[in-house]
């Protein structure tokens, strides 16, 4: 079985993540999100959530079933976050997987999302050629 393959090789390749207490329980997520009360945002991944650790806002995304690719998206989104960090990256806070429950729990962004931001939507924020071109040297910086 495909999760519990991922789970084996997050958990053998990863033992000081798992020792950090990052790893949530499906029942976990269901308290954090207030049963999946709030939709942020949808995409190919699955949907994403709006959660509360310790009164900590966070944003969880969830793996869609049908996502075709998700299984191999979750394992190398994990990866990478576990073992990259930059300021201009969101940080992850934690994944869960459990049976078909997978799920990667990050910082919340309260301002939205870059795509937001430069497509002008959802937001009364406009940003400046110079903002953007700033963000482009960011990102290709990270």
């Amino acid at each position: 079985m495909v999760v519990a393959k991922v789970e084996t090789q997050l958990a053998s390749k990863y033992d000081s993540f798992a020792s950090k207490n990052w790893r949530f329980a499906y029942s976990d997520v269901i308290k954090i999100t207030k049963n999946f009360a709030t939709v942020l945002g949808r995409g190919g991944f699955g949907t994403v959530y709006h959660g509360c650790i310790d009164n900590i806002e966070v944003a969880v995304k969830m793996l869609s079933p049908s996502s075709a690719q998700g299984y191999k998206e979750f394992h190398a989104e994990v990866e990478l976050l576990m073992r990259v960090h930059h300021r201009n990256l969101t940080a992850l806070v934690g994944y869960c997987i459990e049976g078909t429950n997978m799920g990667l729990i990050y910082e919340y962004m309260p301002k939205g999302t870059l795509e937001q931001h430069l497509s002008g939507n959802k937001n009364q924020y406009s940003l400046s050629w110079e903002e953007r071109m700033q963000i482009a040297l960011d990102a290709a910086q990270g």
